[in-house]
């Protein structure tokens, strides 16, 4: 190989899946380093946090077209790691939530740029949201809000109108999921086995690390969304 060494942690890279995923003993060796391999900078989001509220007013969740009294489920990954799997999970706990007794109101807010993957994203989702709402394309035009690109210190201000954050499944959170623990919002993420892509299991490494040591709240289940413990936590 390239290199001689992969710095990883115990949950992106456990022997098993090292195995599974073809690491070849000759390939390149796991480092693994305490806790999660996902280097952040406190000094940086705080800096950010400063610069914008120097510069800035707080926003409202009605600024981003979010309801007050909704829970907002929040997915702010872009575009080209939202899968159909994932997706439809999310649907389906808006479904539960707003269709559920007693119904509480929701939204599914989604990152979609202003570029060519954003308008995709943009068509397909209300179109695969309007076959799972039982109001079709009208309830998924009011419960699927879609969030442009921001500068680092607007996006890391406009998290916190989130009540809870869901992770994609084959390509997770990275840097996402220090940002949402940041913003002190819950990330719902999986360990993947399934999948053994050292790509499908950031968003638990970083979710458990800040967890352990900073007190972050999150849920990290073992196969995938776990759809009932999601919704206990949202509610």
């Amino acid at each position: 190989g390239i290199y001689d060494y992969a710095l990883a942690d115990a949950v992106v890279a456990p022997a098993r899946l090292r195995a599974a995923a073809g690491w070849a003993p000759d390939e390149h060796r796991a480092v693994l380093v305490p806790h999660t391999y996902q280097v952040g900078d406190a000094e940086a989001y705080k800096r950010h946090e400063l610069n914008y509220k120097e510069s800035r007013e707080p926003t409202s969740r009605k600024d981003h077209g979010l309801r007050d009294d909704a829970v907002v489920l929040a997915c702010m990954n872009r575009p080209h790691k939202v899968d159909c799997t994932s997706f439809d999970a999310w649907v389906r706990i808006v479904k539960e939530l707003a269709h559920g007794t007693p119904a509480v109101d929701a939204q599914l807010w989604l990152y979609a740029p202003g570029d060519e993957a954003g308008a995709s994203l943009r068509t397909r989702a209300l179109a695969r949201a309007a076959k799972i709402l039982p109001g079709g394309e009208e309830e998924a035009r009011d419960r699927l809000v879609f969030a442009g690109r921001e500068d680092r210190p607007a996006h890391l201000e406009r998290l916190r109108h989130a009540d809870l954050a869901l992770d994609t499944r084959a390509y997770n959170s990275h840097t996402l999921a220090a940002d949402y623990a940041w913003a002190g919002v819950p990330l719902c993420t999986a360990l993947c086995d399934a999948e053994p892509s050292w790509a499908s299991r950031v968003g638990a490494s970083v979710t458990l690390a800040a967890a352990r040591h900073e007190g972050a709240r999150g849920l990290v289940a073992e196969r995938g969304l776990d759809r009932p413990r999601v919704l206990d936590v949202a509610l």
